[in-house]
């Protein structure tokens, strides 16, 4: 198949600017794997996704909404007796926060207030175009935690970014169908 596009076009300052989310993208990478700047999985994967373009949630919302997620983990870890010093306590968090309806109580900010309820609901999947062969972002992290739906991908990745803010030990491996009996 031939191109219509003319070689020229690739030299131009409109192919340039197409190419410059893609190009912050790969330099912001390359910084935080040069050590020029601290290493984050959170950082990396909006990056990647910004790079695609249209993301869901702006890199403020994106995290605020880790952020949230964290502090949330935290109340919840303390008010019900989990010791977020210990790894194993981190994953038990995060995981009841990934699956399960979760309440806390917050307290007034003047300690006269009465306390509030804050409740997360899990996520869940996303079996609608799970692959994202009709919209990309179907496949993004921050589609799921704009949604709280999301895939096998996305869901992984929002459990490695919450295991990052909680600043917990974890591995993400990968296993392919056909070596999975």
């Amino acid at each position: 198949m031939k191109s219509n596009i003319k070689p020229d076009y690739y030299k131009s300052p409109e192919f340039a600017n197409s190419e410059k989310a893609y190009n912050n993208a790969l330099q912001n990478l390359e910084n935080m794997l040069g050590g020029k700047t601290k290493l984050s999985i959170k950082d990396a994967l909006f990056e990647v996704e910004n790079a695609f373009g249209d993301t869901y949630l702006s890199k403020k919302e994106y995290d605020n909404e880790i952020k949230k997620s964290k502090d949330f983990m935290e109340i919840y870890a303390k008010q019900n007796g989990y010791d977020l010093t210990k790894n194993e306590d981190k994953h038990k968090v995060i995981q009841k926060f990934m699956r399960e309806k979760l309440t806390i109580i917050i307290p007034g900010p003047d300690g006269k207030s009465p306390p509030k309820k804050r409740t997360h609901g899990p996520f869940t999947y996303d079996f609608e175009d799970y692959k994202g062969e009709f919209d990309h972002r179907n496949f993004f992290l921050t589609k799921a935690l704009a949604t709280g739906a999301g895939q096998c991908n996305s869901l992984t990745d929002i459990y490695l970014v919450l295991a990052e803010a909680l600043d917990a030990e974890v591995y993400l491996s990968f296993a392919d169908r056909k070596s999975v009996v």
